[in-house]
């Protein structure tokens, strides 16, 4: 089991009036599908227009709440109830035995251990909050929450060394920059630096898959410039500085051709988990050798 903070709010109090039960909580752990776009899904069969994640993965969480008397009590369980009631919930999660900084207080808690192993997730209630009374001064809530970005994510960004472009077809491997990902990637952002011909593309290919987003410079791309894809949202931006800001420069999301969202898979699912073969495929045309290079971005991804 792991550790969480909802929205803020530890789910141990280091005062110790609430904590998980891990005895009744669980994890299904369930893999996230995929639904392909063009596909009929819908109340009306109409095509879903992108392909997308579509996750039955879902946590059991059992907290146990002790008031000092039946009025802290009813405060506590109106305090959760409107916290897990709430449309969407950030969540951050980290090893059971990863401690809550700043000792006993609740103000500002976070993790005190490794950033790298905390996760993050987006999460909604599933039903009802049910409430079990132990005593005028204690309860029991079960919530049950899905994580609507199918898997979790690591809270840091991995950057790909730059990886010259030499030739029309290449691999780059992103296994190191991928490190211990054990579900599909969807928060991956594409970098690709100038200079690139008039006319001139580049393609980049989930390897083994036909997942792919296509960057065509309707005007040439400077030496100094570069293009930012965001392969969950499919916009791009040209910026003219080393930055990773999807929200700087120009907007040229109309020279991105792609018809799903872009996420990676490990090319080699017959050894995944185990092989972790993360790789992107590049198709050029236009590109000066050496120079024009390729960069990629991601938070690396959990089934739990």
């Amino acid at each position: 089991m792991r550790e969480y903070i909802v929205a803020g709010v530890p789910l141990r109090d280091p005062l110790g009036q609430w904590f998980v039960d891990y005895t009744k909580s669980s994890l299904t752990g369930d893999t996230a599908r995929s639904v392909p776009g063009q596909q009929p899904y819908g109340y009306h069969g109409d095509p879903y227009p992108r392909e997308g994640f579509f996750s039955p993965s879902q946590e059991t969480i059992v907290l146990n709440l002790v008031g000092n008397d039946g009025q802290d009590y009813a405060a506590l369980l109106r305090g959760f109830q409107s916290l897990f009631g709430r449309p969407t919930v950030p969540v951050l999660s980290a090893p059971q035995r990863t401690g809550l900084s700043n000792g006993t207080s609740r103000a500002s808690q976070g993790f005190s251990g490794p950033s790298a192993a905390v996760r993050a997730a987006l999460g909604r209630k599933l039903g009802s909050i049910a409430v079990e009374r132990v005593d005028e001064a204690a309860g029991r809530l079960t919530i049950i929450w899905e994580n609507l970005w199918a898997f979790w994510r690591s809270t840091e960004a991995y950057t790909s060394a730059p990886t010259p472009i030499t030739t029309n077809q290449q691999d780059i491997d992103l296994a190191t920059t991928a490190g211990d990902s054990g579900a599909p990637i969807a928060g991956a952002i594409f970098r690709i630096k100038g200079p690139l011909a008039a006319a001139g593309s580049v393609l980049l290919r989930d390897r083994d898959t036909a997942r792919s987003v296509k960057y065509t410079a309707t005007t040439a791309l400077g030496a100094g410039e570069y293009v930012l894809i965001d392969g969950a949202t499919l916009r791009g931006r040209l910026v003219t500085s080393d930055t990773w800001d999807m929200a700087a420069g120009t907007d040229v999301s109309n020279r991105v051709d792609a018809g799903a969202i872009m996420y990676l898979t490990p090319g080699d699912v017959v050894s995944f988990p185990g092989g972790n073969a993360w790789s992107l495929r590049v198709n050029s045309a236009g590109y000066t050798s050496g120079t024009t290079a390729v960069e990629v971005r991601l938070q690396r991804s959990y089934l739990s």
